[in-house]
């Protein structure tokens, strides 16, 4: 038994348990609960939702409500023209998904030197991000293509060698990806 296996729970889109047979580590959790980043002494690192490990990749799997964010940011900035709010929506949106890919790669970089047992993270040959949109209107999904070529660039620095693929899915396309072995 795996040190990671309390950390294995079924994945969570939009509050909502999918399927048992859909499970991942949790990487993040409200205060209250045991989460891997805490128990990597990592407090409030900004980090992915679960880990889904798959073959040889490591897959880091983050929900968002991108409408409800997109819509939170631009109300927040009422003052500001169209463009320059699309602007801040896909610079905010980005650099909080960069952060927790960062975050999580922190997260397993200290867990394989925390625990004996999970060494065996650092022979994973390629780290995938994908970013599950449980809420997606057309018009969002516009800017959800824009945001992720905005994403692949913020990526490219240090984590650029690392992240061998970033996707932007909806939750029934997450289940079909699940689903392969």
């Amino acid at each position: 038994m795996s040190s990671l296996d309390q950390f294995l729970k079924p994945i969570e889109i939009h509050g909502e348990s999918l399927e048992q047979q859909y499970l991942a580590y949790k990487m993040d959790e409200p205060a209250n609960q045991s989460s891997m980043r805490k128990f990597a002494g990592l407090g409030e690192c900004n980090c992915c939702d679960y880990l889904y490990l798959q073959g040889e990749t490591a897959v880091f799997i983050e929900e968002t409500q991108l409408k409800r964010k997109k819509e939170d940011i631009e109300n927040s900035h009422k003052y500001l023209n169209d463009q320059d709010k699309k602007d801040i929506v896909k610079k905010r949106i980005s650099e909080e998904m960069r952060l927790k890919a960062y975050g999580s790669m922190l997260v397993l970089c200290r867990l394989m030197s925390k625990l004996q047992n999970e060494r065996n993270l650092a022979q994973v040959k390629k780290y995938d991000f994908w970013l599950v949109a449980s809420s997606i209107g057309t018009e969002t999904s516009k800017a959800f293509d824009n945001l992720k070529t905005l994403f692949l660039d913020m990526l490219k620095g240090a984590l650029g060698e690392v992240v061998n693929n970033v996707e932007f899915l909806d939750p029934e396309t997450l289940k079909k990806r699940l689903s392969k072995p």
